[in-house]
């Protein structure tokens, strides 16, 4: 039997800075468009295995990415 060659992986850890930079809800969801636009690049290119947030508390981060 022949295995495929290791993929080679990155895991990305994004975290809120505390306490969040006030946004007007214009410029939020300005941001929010490029930031899913960039995702669905990253999935139309293959690049993107899974992406978060997976947890959302104070004490963990607020989101997980990894490609």
């Amino acid at each position: 039997m022949t295995l495929a060659p290791a993929r080679q992986l990155l895991l990305v850890v994004l975290r809120a800075p505390t306490p969040p930079k006030p946004l007007d809800a214009a410029r939020s969801q300005q941001l929010m468009a490029a930031h899913m636009a960039n995702i669905n690049r990253l999935v139309k290119e293959e690049t993107m295995l899974f992406a978060g947030p997976l947890v959302q508390t104070r004490q963990c981060p607020a989101g997980v990415t990894g490609w």
